[in-house]
């Protein structure tokens, strides 16, 4: 994984969709990080916040703009996982 921008773009060369992630716009970027935070937080049992969205996405060497953590748990709460 290297990084690109101030966000956390990983290179390596898994085919999971037909745009690599790096090609994404660092909107998609954000939302792709935090979703992935999300799952994680969920399958770990652990309660789906902000600051533990946050947490985690900087744990691993990224960070999104502010508003993306917010913004994906209000969604999460209303329409759940």
């Amino acid at each position: 994984f290297g990084s690109s921008g101030s966000s956390c773009v990983h290179t390596s060369h898994l085919s999971m969709a037909s745009v690599p992630v790096a090609d994404l716009p660092k909107e998609q970027q954000d939302e792709l990080l935090c979703t992935y935070a999300a799952l994680i937080l969920h399958d770990d049992g652990a309660e789906i916040t902000p600051q533990n969205m946050t947490n985690l996405i900087k744990a691993a060497g990224c960070n999104v703009e502010g508003y993306w953590p917010l913004l994906m748990t209000k969604m999460i709460s209303n329409v759940g996982m």
